[in-house]
């Protein structure tokens, strides 16, 4: 069994190391990694829905999506993230059990004093509060399993909280996230370990009672993950353009005036756009050349230029 303790902190090449693996594995896998910070919709969310967009870009939050189901979350340097990639022993039959995965996870926290409890979404708790989200992919050809979930060290929780809550009113068929409340492990058990003496820790048990033994990407696997990560996870096509069909309505204060905003997507693409600002629709031209065009920042930023709503990149609050 493989531990793998990545030394980058980049979201995209992690995401595309897990599909990767789990395309390849050959053995069992365990990745504990760390990210910068980072927002991770599930493979059926609208991301807009989720997120304020704005906030993100002006705070330098990176927006991803990954290959699982389940809710957002949200990544930092203080929050640690780990991937079990394995066979299933049983074929499909009960392919999806988080406790297979959460038990060890749980027998490693235990071994450094931390007891936690699951939810009844088999969230983990940490004094009631909830400290780790997770989701799984299945690979029905090979029979195979990802389970990836998160755990709260130290991460900034005011960056989490602002980051995810969305300014608009969404509606489609994208599955909503549910927030619960949650808490740091690190100031629930009042240690001072850094995040990464944290994760040292946490992956002796599972080399001294599972068996796992560390081993570093090869090279030969970095560039079959870079190009998954620039080819397919890092793309606006997949982290934006897979969202659900939904429309997005929102009001917007511009010199004075209040404008209502209003744009549908399908598959990704503009379906419909209008900007109606107390009965006039002084950027019509430039709402419907995106019509019939994959939504992206690169083409409201295009298309937008020469507006005033260019001038403080507005345009982001149309996602």
């Amino acid at each position: 069994m493989r531990l793998i303790l990545p030394t980058h902190d980049n979201v995209y090449r992690h995401l595309a190391a897990e599909s990767y693996f789990l395309k390849h594995a050959e053995e069992p896998i365990l990745m504990l990694w760390f990210s910068s910070p980072s927002i991770v919709c599930g493979k059926h969310q609208n991301l807009g829905a989720e997120v304020d967009y704005r906030l993100c870009r002006e705070r330098n939050i990176h927006l991803a999506r990954r290959i699982s189901g389940g809710g957002t979350v949200y990544h930092d340097l203080g929050n640690l993230n780990f991937s079990f990639i394995q066979a299933l022993p049983e074929g499909l039959e009960k392919a999806i059990d988080y406790k297979r995965y959460l038990e060890p996870m749980r027998q490693a926290l235990r071994a450094l004093g931390i007891d936690t409890t699951y939810s009844y979404k088999d969230d983990l708790l940490l004094n009631n509060l909830k400290i780790s989200g997770n989701a799984q992919h299945i690979d029905q050809r090979r029979k195979w399993a990802l389970h990836h979930g998160t755990l709260l060290y130290s991460a900034d929780l005011g960056n989490l909280s602002a980051a995810l809550h969305t300014r608009g009113h969404y509606e489609g068929k994208g599955i909503a996230s549910r927030p619960s409340p949650v808490v740091n492990i690190q100031d629930a058990i009042q240690c001072t370990w850094s995040p990464e003496e944290f994760r040292s820790r946490l992956a002796q048990p599972f080399k001294d009672q599972f068996g796992y033994v560390e081993q570093a990407i090869s090279s030969s696997e970095s560039r079959e993950i870079e190009e998954i990560t620039q080819n397919s996870l890092q793309t606006e096509a997949w982290i934006l353009g897979y969202s659900p069909s939904y429309s997005h309505s929102r009001t917007y204060e511009l010199n004075g005036q209040t404008c209502e905003i209003k744009l549908s997507t399908e598959r990704g693409i503009v379906a419909s756009f209008s900007i109606d600002c107390h009965g006039r629709e002084p950027w019509k031209e430039q709402t419907q050349a995106c019509v019939g065009k994959p939504l992206s920042e690169a083409l409201l930023a295009e298309i937008f230029d020469s507006t005033e709503w260019a001038s403080e990149q507005t345009f982001l609050e149309f996602i």
